[in-house]
């Protein structure tokens, strides 16, 4: 009778421990949980790259092409290429024009929209990107601002630049 005691206080204890250790594992699986979702809910902040064409760095403008870059903090991966090319369409800082550092896209332009498919990444603007813009030195500079921004990322390979869907007559000089 006394065995038959001390196998069920045994069975018991384990059942006690087991529901204790199931217990603990569910809150602590929870907690995690919690702590994630947090976390998630934070932006995520990232550094890109923005290229303005520049007056010291290439002062006599022999290639209008050539744009050079300046850093910027999106807080968004999900739009990432919204976001950089919003942050493309603002003005460089007052430290950076002292630099040289110049936005060759006019101002009141506005990004429409941006589709990315199969390494082809196409930026649509409002008509102000076109608007008043002439000569080829200017146009060549626009493209590259625009083109270079956007192809920071490996995956993309060409950018369509369009105005309203049309690309094939859009920043001609």
């Amino acid at each position: 009778m006394k065995g038959f005691k001390n196998i069920i206080i045994y069975i018991l204890i384990v059942i006690v421990l087991s529901l204790a250790i199931f217990v603990l594992f569910q809150y602590y699986a929870g907690v995690e949980t919690v702590d994630r979702a947090v976390v998630k809910d934070e932006p995520e902040i990232v550094k890109v790259m923005i290229y303005y064409s520049n007056s010291v760095k290439n002062p006599a403008m022999l290639d209008c092409s050539l744009v050079f870059s300046v850093e910027r903090v999106v807080t968004s991966r999900e739009k990432i290429y919204e976001a950089t090319i919003n942050q493309l369409l603002l003005e460089p800082t007052k430290e950076e024009i002292t630099l040289g550092y110049k936005n060759l896209i006019p101002v009141g332009t506005k990004l429409n929209f941006v589709k990315f498919d199969n390494g082809i990444l196409q930026a649509d603007f409002n008509e102000s990107l076109d608007r008043g813009v002439g000569g080829s030195c200017l146009v060549s500079a626009i493209r590259s601002q625009i083109e270079r921004t956007m192809q920071q990322w490996p995956e993309v390979k060409s950018v369509v630049v369009s105005i309203k869907g049309e690309s094939e007559i859009i920043l001609q000089p």
